[in-house]
């Protein structure tokens, strides 16, 4: 048996101020195996620069003050591989990173803490969203301009309102009146320096209320 994670190009999106946890899959995975988020400039196993403590909550940083997380098995697919669950807490910074993966037999000290421990590629997370939250009021019967500012928008991003005591994601928890909405337009925002302003009109507002204004952001290969 061949040990290690399946999947090394997968793209994994996160959001920001949201949990995040990562679902790896591979064979001969330990508990004692750790994944790492390094700068997307570095290749896994090599470089120095730190990405420091992006999400709070869950992991730890290691002497070099790169986040490191450790998982737990949740299960096996229909294929045969193992299912890892790997929680990396609450995201408090947009961007795009590396993940790396070490297998702790394989480790220098016999345990995964430094960068050079974490030589197997396992992907990308892309932290994305909202840099603020947004209220917006909208006038029954009419259409309505959500503005949304963030670090960066894709074409294919999409807007839907939810149910204000749903979490966003949920299932079945979106206003049935509605479906995703693509932007109409993307700029840099006049206000904000180093941001862009996303623009998603909702064509008909067709029952009054309080909803959530819950955002999907497009990663090809996520």
């Amino acid at each position: 048996t061949v040990s290690g994670l399946s999947g090394s190009e997968m793209n994994y999106v996160c959001y920001i101020r949201g949990e995040c946890t990562l679902v790896l899959q591979g064979n001969g995975l330990r508990q004692e195996d750790a994944v790492m988020i390094i700068p997307l400039t570095d290749a896994c196993g090599s470089g120095h620069t730190p990405v420091g403590s992006i999400f709070e909550g869950v992991g730890y940083l290691n002497s070099r003050n790169d986040p490191t997380f450790i998982g737990s098995r949740i299960g096996t697919s229909d294929d045969g591989l193992e299912t890892w669950s790997f929680p990396l807490g609450v995201a408090k910074q947009v961007g795009r990173y590396r993940l790396c993966y070490c297998n702790y037999q394989r480790a220098k000290s016999g345990m995964c803490d430094r960068r050079s421990d974490f030589d197997q590629t396992a992907g990308q997370i892309y932290v994305r969203g909202s840099s603020f939250t947004v209220d917006t009021r909208c006038n029954q019967g009419d259409a309505c301009e959500i503005l949304v500012r963030a670090h960066s928008f894709d074409t294919g991003d999409r807007l839907l309102l939810f149910e204000k005591d749903v979490d966003c994601g949920a299932e079945d928890g979106n206003v049935p009146w509605m479906r995703p909405i693509l932007p109409s337009s993307i700029v840099p925002d006049v206000i904000i320096e180093q941001l862009s302003a996303a623009t998603f009109t909702i064509t008909d507002v067709r029952e009054p209320g309080t909803y959530q204004i819950c955002y999907c952001a497009r990663v090809l290969g996520a």
